[in-house]
């Protein structure tokens, strides 16, 4: 940028007559950059709205899934039995009679201080028998040769008071099977004596399976066992798990029914969802005041974005199989919205189950269908508008860049032309000052 002084000979504000100049010329330039800056906040609105119509998407395939459709819950009479239904659960009931818990084996060794020799055999179940070598007959270094085994049994060393001809601390080897169940119930030799038969020793806990009868007392009475305390598939999709301190021959009746509450949240989700959409094109596409007031949404007068909400409200309302969504609780309202009665919804799954859950998943999978067609991120409608918005603020801040230029040179332009302007009324001063002096010098010269 050229440096100037303003006006030297003129005595003109010739560096503000250039800005006020040049801003004139910046005109069109200032209504680009007013229209990129609306735009940028059109295309932000547009992004928000098909971010949440997406969604939209997600969740009615959601709602339409036949897992989602299909809930059921389960119950148990008992607090020490619980039962928990799965995607593939159906109503029904059973009572089962509880005969034992499922057990980790647990044993302990004779009171010692130390072990005889560094070798001891353990066998779970009907493995092969493993054998494990302690680097001393130290308690500590057996422990941990155990714990290192990869057997599947644990020790540990436990105090047991002190030898009373002696007077050392004496302890038990405490072995734990890490599984409850029969098939994990271990031994463990050493020289070949069973360590948990001699004096002190003895097994605290025997490891067994869980065990329930089904039919109890009936021709048909049915014995389950599970190494865990969990029975799995007892019904269709249905798990029993027994907790610890389970009384033997207490009775658990189990019920499983339709989980009416997940069901209606599904529906209540999926309409509110709907109608954030809703709303939010209503907010902001609406006109509002009069006159000098008179205030216009930034989506206001969108064809695409009306034709969006038309699409997708209609798939949302219109009738399934000829019935009227509003059976199953869900109605349109006067402000182009959609209501949802969860006591109708519950009622009419009572009711009429079958048709309750055909309707909700027949109008997700269109709400599902309209909201991909407008969000997709490829083709959607919506999106298609977005891309288009962004090429246009693309074009026009080539013009504000190309306007740069322009303005530039005009300035530099004025510029020149007010520097002339200088030099010129500085060459007419002097010739002015040389004229005043020889017409004095000619006044005096006449005297």
């Amino acid at each position: 940028m050229a440096f100037a002084i303003d006006g030297l000979v003129s005595g003109l504000q010739t560096s503000e007559m250039v800005d006020a100049l040049v801003n004139v010329h910046a005109i069109p330039q200032t209504l680009l950059k007013q229209k990129i800056s609306a735009g940028e906040s059109k295309v932000s609105a547009l992004q928000s709205l098909n971010s949440s119509i997406a969604s939209l998407a997600t969740l009615a395939q959601k709602t339409a899934s036949p897992k989602s459709l299909a809930l059921f819950t389960a119950t148990s009479s008992l607090d020490k039995v619980a039962a928990t239904a799965g995607p593939t659960a159906r109503a029904g009931s059973i009572s089962l009679t509880v005969e034992a818990t499922a057990t980790r084996h647990l044993a302990v060794t004779a009171p010692a201080t130390a072990w005889s020799g560094t070798e001891l055999t353990i066998k779970v179940g009907t493995g092969t028998p493993t054998t494990v070598t302690a680097a001393s007959t130290s308690l500590d270094d057996v422990v941990k040769a155990v714990n290192s085994s990869n057997t599947g049994v644990t020790a540990s060393k436990v105090a047991a008071g002190t030898d009373p001809d002696t007077d050392e601390t004496l302890y038990r080897l405490q072995f734990t099977a890490a599984e409850t169940g029969a098939a994990h119930v271990f031994t463990v030799t050493s020289g070949g004596t069973d360590v948990f038969a001699e004096p002190g020793g003895a097994v605290v806990t025997q490891g067994q399976d869980a065990s329930v009868l089904l039919y109890a007392g009936t021709a048909a009475q049915t014995q389950l066992k599970s190494a865990t305390n969990t029975f799995t598939g007892v019904l269709d999709g249905v798990d029993i798990t027994l907790a610890a301190g389970a009384a033997k021959d207490t009775v658990a009746e189990i019920v499983v029914e339709p989980d009416t509450k997940s069901r209606t949240n599904l529906a209540k989700d999926l309409v509110g969802s709907l109608n954030g959409i809703f709303s939010t094109i209503n907010a902001k596409t609406a006109v509002t005041g009069s006159g000098d007031s008179t205030r216009a949404g930034i989506l206001s007068g969108d064809s695409t974005v009306r034709a969006a909400k038309d699409l997708i409200y209609t798939e949302a309302s219109r009738p399934v199989e000829g019935r009227s969504l509003s059976e199953i609780g869900i109605s349109v309202t006067r402000h182009g919205t959609l209501e949802f009665d969860a006591d109708k919804f519950a009622a009419a799954l009572a009711r009429d189950p079958d048709f309750a859950g055909r309707a909700l998943a027949e109008m997700s999978t269109r709400v599902q269908s309209a909201a991909e067609t407008v969000s997709d991120k490829y083709d959607g409608i919506l999106t298609g508008k977005i891309t288009g918005q962004e090429k246009l603020i693309d074009g026009w801040e080539v013009q504000v860049e190309k306007w740069d230029s322009r303005l530039a040179t005009r300035r530099s332009q004025l510029e020149r032309i007010y520097a002339q302007l200088e030099v010129t009324l500085g060459r007419m001063q002097s010739q002015g000052d040389w004229m005043t002096a020889q017409t004095t010098a000619l006044n005096a010269s006449k005297k």
